[in-house]
Formats: structure tokens, sequence, C-alpha cells
């Protein structure tokens, strides 16, 4: 069967009177899109931003793959790790570091795009993005620097705010990976130039939200506990901490109460005063945190459930309840791609919020 003609680049010739069948004109039209496509992007595809529908890439289990050193054999099979922190280990730290700061990946694979990888891949260390790269921070002569020039001085030669006009804000999830906070300051069209260092946070650690993110991962909120976590702190200007907040809408951003939640910052010496001595005494720097307004997921003790790579968790969460791999599917990689769908994401919060406890906000608020 013949269809009707269609105007082209020559007028009057169509596909019926050049003999070609429309549906063939546009099979190698969308053939040779595709192949362009493919061409430009590459192996990996960059899927669609923010709230569109399109593919997940997962990293792919190998010897050359990025992912492996963080994300092992052993995340795809163990049980979600015991829900109290153990004061000598940092798991945020150990269980998400990626150690090969030069490997663009670190800057590149964002969780809104590979769900599976949240957090995101964090620093083995200090440094600062600087849009797709990440630079190390060295700490010599009381203070920071970066690519052999003081911070501040360095900052300031690129026109962005010094240490002393910014925010310190603690991630206990994504906020730490370069490449989510790269793709959340370009999309809201604010510098991705953020110096981000560690900090060690008394009576708070990374647990699980009780909630889903449209990107397919289940993300993390604070949650109170013994010990000290090893975090790491984002340091942004006014812009990108509006950025910051309207990217959270599942969140509400606090001060950290420092008689409740005591923060010691790595590094050579105050990053805002110089070598005045330390931040925590000199209290010169209030902290931001961002509580879950869902509350976390607890255990039938009413113990948080710590945050795990997503492949651990979301197994063990669907191995636990026979209705939510109904919903969901069967494996970790079926979950992110089916809770896309705003009905399934909404049944699937609402068996993760009947099968297990949940508790409040965690983190204490500066009066």
């Amino acid at each position: 069967m013949r269809y009707g003609p269609i105007r082209s680049g020559s007028p009057g010739r169509s596909g019926r009177e050049a003999g070609i069948p429309l549906p063939s004109i546009l099979t190698r039209a969308l053939t040779r899109a595709l192949r362009r496509a493919i061409h430009t992007l590459g192996p990996r595809a960059r899927p669609p931003e923010a709230g569109a529908a399109g593919p997940i890439t997962t990293p792919e289990v190998g010897a050359t793959d990025p992912y492996e050193a963080v994300w092992g054999e052993r995340d795809r099979t163990a049980p979600i790790p015991a829900p109290h922190l153990d004061p000598g280990s940092h798991p945020m730290l150990d269980d998400f570091t990626h150690h090969r700061p030069e490997s663009p990946a670190l800057t590149r694979d964002d969780p809104m795009a590979m769900p599976l990888t949240y957090p995101g891949l964090l620093p083995p260390g200090p440094g600062v993005l600087s849009g797709r790269q990440f630079l190390p921070l060295t700490g010599r002569d009381g203070g920071w620097h970066v690519e052999g020039s003081p911070l501040d001085a360095w900052l300031a030669a690129r026109g962005e705010a010094p240490m002393r006009a910014r925010h310190a804000v603690v991630a206990v999830g994504s906020n730490a990976a370069p490449a989510q906070l790269h793709r959340k300051f370009t999309r809201h069209r604010v510098p991705a130039v953020v110096p981000l260092t560690r900090v060690r946070v008394h009576g708070l650690a990374p647990g699980v939200s009780a909630h889903i993110s449209r990107y397919g991962y289940i993300p993390a909120a604070p949650v109170a506990a013994p010990g000290v976590s090893e975090l790491f702190v984002s340091w942004v200007d006014d812009r990108q901490l509006a950025a910051l907040d309207r990217t959270e809408p599942n969140y509400r951003r606090r001060v950290l109460d420092p008689g409740a939640h005591p923060v010691s910052f790595d590094g050579p010496a105050d990053p805002l005063e110089g070598p005045a001595g330390p931040l925590e005494e000199a209290g010169a720097v209030p902290c931001h945190v961002y509580d879950g307004l869902h509350g976390c997921l607890a255990d039938e003790a009413g113990r948080p459930v710590r945050l795990a790579p997503q492949r651990r968790l979301i197994g063990a969460l669907l191995g636990a309840s026979a209705e939510l791999a109904r919903v969901c599917g069967g494996t970790p990689e079926e979950f992110v791609v089916r809770v896309r769908d705003p009905r399934v994401r909404d049944t699937a919060q609402r068996l993760l919020r009947r099968g297990r406890r949940v508790t409040g906000p965690a983190a204490r608020a500066a009066a």
C-alpha cells in the first residue's frame, strides 16, 4: 500500500510520484537521525533533563567500570547494614568515596541520570568543583590552596564569592557529590564553583528518607545517632544556596544546634579567618543541613535505617515486602524505572511507610 504525497524540498515531488512508500522514507530518516545521535552522544548517552521521560543508564559491572571500586558485588547481595552508628567508623565516606579523582565520572555521572549510583561519587578529599573539574585543595600556611594559589585569591580571580561570604551546608546525601552539584547549579544557571571540605558531625548520621525521588532513588536524610559521622560540607554563595533550596522540595533547611551537633572542620585552620583557631571553638560558622519532611525509615525497634548503596538498600526493601516487589518489580533496576511513574511512586511510598516505622526530623535546629 502506498500513501499520499508529502511535501519535500522538491516542489511537486512526492513519495508516491517518486515511487517510494512513505513508511520507507520515515524509516530511513529516523535511522539517519538515530545514527547521528549515537555518534554525537557516544556509548553512554545522557537521559533528558528533570521531569522528562527517557532512558535510565546504570553502570555496568566490570574491570573497567569506575563504580566497581565503590559498589562491588558485595553491595548487590548484602543486607542493609546494622542501623546503628559505630563511633569509630565513617561509613558515609567509606561506602561512597571514589578514589580516582582524575576520572571524568566524578563530575559527569550524577544520580539524577544514574539513580542506582545515589548519592553519587564522592571525592577522596577536599577540593573545589569548578565546572566539570574537581581541583584538590591542599592546606599550607594556615589556609587552603588550590592550583598553587590561596583559595580566596583563586575565587576572586574568577569573580566568585570569598569563603567569608559563603554558607556551610553539611551534606548527608548527594549534595556531597560534585556531579550532582554541577547538575543542580547549571540547571538553575548558577556558576558551579564550590569548595568542598570534610567535617565531623556529632550526633548525626545519613539515614534513609521515607520517600522516593522522582528520578528513582531513595534519598538520604539526617538521623539522630550516637557518635561521630565524617561528612562533606559544601561552601555555597547566596545564589547557590537559593538554588539548592529550590532543588530540595522534600526537605527543610535548618541551622544545626552547635550544642546538640558540634561540628569539627578538617583543614589547616579556620577557612574563613586564617590561622585564628578552630571553627567549632570560635562558633563563627553556622552549619546548615536539610531535614527530611517525610521522616526516615526505621527498623522494628525504632532505630533509624542507615544509608546504604542503592542496589543493596532497594534490594533489601524489595526482599522484605512481596507487595512492594509486585508493584515495583523484583530488582533494583526494575524499581528505578517503574517508580518514575507518579502513580507507582505514590503507591510504593505508602508501602514503604506502612511496612516500616518512620522517625521524625533528626537534626535539632539552632535557637
